[in-house]
């Protein structure tokens, strides 16, 4: 091996990428050293020559040796080596209450004791020579609710997809509400939902709540404009909404089978505007009113990262038409949150970036409505992305803590042999460490608030993602390891904080050892019916299932149940080309066949087979027999599909389609008053025999 490869080996060694893989046939992988290089450099870690990486490999053994930020368990007492820097003794350390302790540390001990530092984010300082660190303590394990003995049941929904009569055309948190309501008056526990992540205004059509602009902010296509309290003020806002042409375009948008969101973003943009100008012209004068004084609260909370978001999403409003989508393609000085032309743009649009603030209010104000409304014993159940678009608010506003030169995606296996590149910007390990995981708490708190469960999409990204360099093919990339045992503390102290149980969906590879570390932290595992299979690829019994994990039948990347048992998802992959050749169709074909009767024998095996069910065409029944088989297990949770309540036969997200599919679009076939009136809801809603809630469900804004 030649010395600049060696170097470039070392350098990964210390930054956490993987110089080999091993895929699922079982052959190891060695990284090319290009690969290594690139994922370097996009690490802010130069090495593209051997004494660049000298100079680097010399920098990070410096920085190993001085953590910015220890993350341990609280409660007991630590050792902490001297950073190198420390001449002095003098020591003290400043706890988040405020409370001080300072002492000095004796002339031969080599290290300081620190006796059980209790939760949260403290400050260690050594005055005398200038070097402080940050300690944050954990206790090591996430919150679990009271009761969590196996009988809490919810429903999972796409938002977008809920229908009502009021509504704009696309599912909003006036509907989540009341369904959040209806689920509770029967006994549910919780009600999820696609993540609410803040996504493009100026692109409407990128669509995909897997793909945000930013975690940190929530989607303002969900506001109710019917709910928001600057209607009753805006004559002008109403009479547009009164228009003929504008109830024409609401009609059209109300009936639609699939979501048009640039329709809904403009009808909603086009009165959200002028709410916005009542409510500034109203509330934000020389003595600004209590709701103005309560917006001035928000943006106080939201300080910086608000700002930053909205200054974006104002930008690209603005360069979108002359310079395109992507941030990297507008002039050099507007390419991130401190390029030198920002504070002129920002100082020329200043009322458009309250616009923004504004929405993020409101949006915040109705989410926290609708949770409140619902009255849901866990509650929300909010889903958190893997990562954010390269070119979104997150990168653009702190392009530091995110690796913008690779994207995360998987190496070549069973389901794609080509490997797959998902377009998916992550946290740099390097930064996270040295930032104090500052990015990796916004977005945990961001997504906990109003909730009361969070899932963690991909959850062994704590650990591990497989990252692909720009412009290189999939199976070139490299594993990524992640600071682990640091990540899980920290989700354990925001989840015992925001009193928020933590599901992490841990399907595809699992790391060795990984579900072991998951359950003693008390996070959930993912178990999903077509997964869990045994011996012969039997389905396993309701009783091997874990108690500590949340079980489905599906999830929005799989078919519901009626178009898995129908064959309707193969057909609509050979219908779309999505199959390299007739073979790997048919073996498809020939797995569901065995598969169906597999299903049938596990439930026969468990006295659960409908009688005379009808096995040639769809039976409604197969349905609840299958959510029976769920409800037998111990696991804490259960969630029923509300595609799968209302036997809906297309998929919410086929993988590996654009615009092939209607991903992300499907509209439910009954309103939200249908579904919580429909026989079917009751049957599923009965099935971990909860008592039912008294409460009446509120009634929509009119």
């Amino acid at each position: 091996m030649s010395t600049y490869r060696t170097l470039v080996h070392r350098l990964a060694g210390h930054v956490g990428i993987g110089t080999e893989w091993r895929d699922v046939w079982g052959k190891t992988h060695t990284t090319p050293v290009d690969s290594l290089v690139a994922l370097l450099e996009a690490m802010d870690v130069p090495a593209h020559s051997e004494a660049s990486a000298k100079v680097s490999l010399k920098r990070r053994r410096h920085l190993a040796s001085a953590p910015g930020c220890l993350v341990i368990d609280s409660g007991r007492n630590i050792a902490i080596p001297l950073p190198p820097l420390v001449k002095s003794r003098h020591w003290m350390v400043t706890f988040e209450d405020g409370v001080r302790l300072e002492g000095k540390i004796d002339d031969d001990a080599p290290v300081l004791v620190l006796a059980r530092v209790p939760d949260g984010y403290h400050r260690l300082a050594f005055p005398d020579d200038g070097v402080a660190l940050q300690i944050i303590a954990s206790p090591g394990a996430c919150h679990l609710p009271t009761g969590a003995d196996g009988h809490s049941w919810g429903l999972a929904t796409q938002l977008y997809s809920l229908r009502s009569p009021g509504q704009w055309g696309i599912g909003d948190f006036t509907d989540l509400g009341a369904l959040g309501a209806g689920v509770a008056h029967q006994g549910g526990s919780l009600i999820g939902v696609n993540p609410l992540h803040a996504l493009f205004p100026a692109a409407p059509d990128r669509i995909s709540p897997y793909s945000p602009s930013s975690r940190l902010f929530l989607n303002p296509l969900y506001i109710d404009v019917a709910a928001v309290p600057d209607l009753a003020a805006s004559t002008e806002a109403r009479d547009r909404i009164a228009g003929n042409e504008f109830g024409h375009r609401l009609a059209r948008a109300r009936t639609a089978g699939l979501v048009d969101y640039p329709a809904v973003a403009r009808a909603k943009s086009d009165v959200l505007r002028l709410l916005w100008r009542t409510f500034r012209d109203q509330h934000l004068g020389a003595a600004p009113t209590e709701r103005g004084q309560a917006f001035r609260r928000f943006q106080q909370a939201g300080g910086e990262a608000l700002v930053r978001f909205a200054q974006f999403h104002s930008l690209q409003a603005d360069r979108i038409d002359r310079d395109g989508f992507a941030w990297k393609d507008w002039p050099e000085a507007l390419r991130s949150a401190n390029g030198a032309g920002v504070a002129d743009f920002a100082a020329a649009h200043g009322d458009e970036i309250l616009y923004h603030q504004y929405l993020q209010w409101e949006a915040d104000r109705q989410l926290g409505r609708a949770v409140g409304t619902a009255g849901l014993s866990i509650g929300l159940y909010r889903d958190l992305a893997i990562g954010a678009d390269p070119y979104g608010a997150d990168t653009w506003s702190s392009p530091d803590s995110y690796i913008t030169g690779a994207s995360v995606g998987a190496p070549p296996d069973l389901l794609n042999r080509q490997g797959q590149n998902w377009g998916l910007t992550a946290y740099s390990p390097v930064a996270l460490r040295a930032q104090g995981y500052a990015p990796l708490v916004a977005a945990l708190r961001a997504n906990m608030r109003h909730a009361g469960a969070l899932r963690i999409d991909h959850v062994m990204g704590l650990k591990q993602l497989y990252l692909v360099p720009n412009g290189a093919s999939a199976e070139r990339g490299a594993y990524i390891r992640y600071p682990f045992e640091d990540m899980i503390r920290i989700l354990a102290l925001e989840s015992r904080r925001h009193r928020c149980l933590v599901v992490g969906e841990d399907l595809g590879t699992v790391p060795h050892a990984f579900r072991p570390r998951m359950q003693r932290a008390k996070i959930m595992s993912c178990r999903i019916l077509m997964f869990e299979r045994g011996a012969r690829d039997r389905f396993k019994p309701p009783s091997a299932y874990p108690a500590l994990a949340a079980v489905a039948a599906g999830t929005h990347d799989l078919p519901p149940l009626k178009s898995w048992w129908l064959g309707t998802d193969i057909r609509e992959r050979q219908a779309l080309r999505l199959y390299p050749n007739a073979v790997a169709r048919h073996r498809d074909e020939a797995g569901r066949a065995l598969d169906r009767q597999r299903l049938l024998a596990a439930l026969k095996r468990q006295a659960l087979l409908p009688p005379n069910l009808d096995t040639e065409g769809f039976d409604e029944r197969l349905i609840l027999a299958v959510h029976r088989f769920l409800a037998r297990s111990p696991s804490a949770l259960m969630l029923v599909q509300a595609e799968d309540l209302l036997s809906v036969e297309t998929m919410v997200n086929l993988p590996g389609t654009m615009d092939e599919h209607p991903n992300w679009r499907r509209r439910l076939p009954l309103s939200v008053d249908e579904m919580l009136a429909d026989p079917r809801f009751n049957d599923l809603s009965n099935l971990r025999e909860r008592p039912r809630r008294a409460e009446p469900r509120k009634k929509r804004h009119a």
